[in-house]
């Protein structure tokens, strides 16, 4: 059996971010968005003022996120929310809860929320999500609404419902895995219905952690794996969660929602992940990623990461048990730029 897939049928002190100079926009970074979907471009947004001691200042982080967004248009930040969302439309914005060191960032999440309300869109068609509804109580620390007034935050899996919250019709169905590791649907995953039925335009936010079986986690894996269930089958070696994340990522009802990815790597995991047991490996960037193209986003994002585990003195990620090949196999896959020389990196400042 083959893989189908479809309806029924199946600023860290001392450390370099990959800003080179030539790529810098001198804190402007003006320019058209290359083709419809912005292929190649990435926007990263710095700021030394992104904390205040140890915490997040909101502020800040608004701004980034406005700066950024600007950036990637080349004209006003909201420019860019207006013609992505429509007042009609339902969006969801998928976080990644996943770590206990590395969480979501609230000051994040509201400026991503207000820019969204500033585009029309109305509070109660906001949905902020993740696979397991207990993760976003514990991790993210956020309180769990499925009613009819103010933004709506729920997961699709419960403690007492685990399939429920997935669409039947809609599924990733490969024997390319490890038998021992699938769970009661076999060979079939299935896709959350917060994205096939409840949302008509996704957000992907993750938070910038390395990762113990696939390498990194960044745009590909937390959408890709945070959208299906029966995902541990493709994290043995020699898969390291690939093919699988491309082909998943590529479901026409996933790929076709997905309007805006914003990484947040204001505190990156550079080892340990993707629930580092120990703080120590967690730093204070300070920076954001605003991008559509995943595969470009992702090589960038992979590039910080393992800047920082070099700096530490550790092997890069593919001398250890996770190894990023799912970025690759998305570039062959067609879903982005893979190609270093032709990724398009503007640097803004906050």
């Amino acid at each position: 059996m083959g893989a189908a897939a479809g309806v029924a049928a199946g600023a860290i002190a001392g450390t370099a971010l990959p800003c080179p100079a030539a790529e810098q926009a001198a804190g402007t970074g003006k320019a058209a968005v290359t083709g419809a979907t912005g292929a190649g471009r990435v926007v990263a947004v710095s700021s030394a003022t992104a904390f205040k001691g140890t915490e997040i200042d909101a502020a800040v982080v608004s701004r980034m996120v406005e700066k950024g967004t600007a950036a990637f248009s080349g004209g006003a930040a909201a420019d860019l929310w207006k013609s992505l969302f429509r007042p009609e439309d339902v969006v969801s914005i998928k976080l990644n809860c996943m770590s206990r060191t590395a969480r979501p960032n609230r000051a994040l999440i509201d400026a991503v929320v207000e820019a969204l309300k500033g585009a029309g869109v109305k509070e109660n068609n906001i949905i902020v999500w993740d696979r397991f509804e207990d993760q976003l109580e514990r991790r993210a620390r956020l309180k769990i609404n499925r009613g009819a007034e103010g933004v709506r935050i729920y997961g699709t899996e419960t403690p007492a419902d685990n399939l429920g919250g997935y669409d039947e019709k809609v599924f990733y169905e490969t024997d390319k895995d490890t038998p021992e590791y699938r769970a009661s649907t076999g060979t079939k995953s299935l896709v959350t219905k917060i994205i096939t039925t409840d949302s008509t335009k996704i957000i992907n936010m993750p938070v910038l952690k390395d990762h113990n079986q696939a390498g990194v986690t960044a745009c590909l894996k937390n959408l890709a794996f945070g959208a299906i269930n029966n995902t541990a089958r493709f994290h043995k070696a020699p898969m390291y969660c690939s093919p699988a994340i491309a082909d998943v990522y590529s479901i026409p009802e996933i790929r076709g929602k997905i309007a805006l990815h914003v990484v947040d790597a204001l505190r990156v995991c550079y080892n340990g992940g993707p629930d580092a047991p120990n703080s120590a490996w967690v730093k204070n960037v300070g920076m954001i990623y605003v991008a559509q193209d995943p595969v470009a986003c992702d090589t960038i994002a992979l590039e910080v990461v393992e800047k920082m585990r070099a700096e530490a003195g550790l092997p890069d990620l593919y001398q250890t048990s996770g190894q990023p090949v799912h970025i690759q196999a998305a570039a062959e896959k067609g879903l982005g730029v893979g190609d270093r020389a032709k990724i398009e990196l503007v640097a803004v400042t906050v």
